[in-house]
């Protein structure tokens, strides 16, 4: 009952706790192909302890480090593409 209690609590926490007339921003970017991204088919992402996103795609492990794409295939060393 006091996991409960201390799970509700955070969770409604920031209902109370931030302005409710506050304007948010979010900002999104979207990755493609053209961008370098092995394939727009995404299948996972991770991000590292060193803030390296891995993307894996239908055509091969993609390493972003905020700047370009690696990319990984069976050509280094992995199984298969997918």
């Amino acid at each position: 009952m006091k996991r409960a209690t201390a799970i509700c609590f955070f969770i409604l926490l920031p209902l109370f706790v931030l302005p409710q007339n506050a304007d948010y921003q979010i900002n999104i970017t979207s990755y493609t192909q053209a961008d370098g991204l092995s394939n727009n088919d995404v299948f996972c992402i991770n991000k590292d302890a060193r803030g390296v996103l891995w993307v894996g795609t239908r055509y091969g492990l993609n390493r972003f480090d905020g700047r370009n794409f690696r990319v990984f295939t069976t050509e280094q060393g992995l199984k298969n593409n997918l």
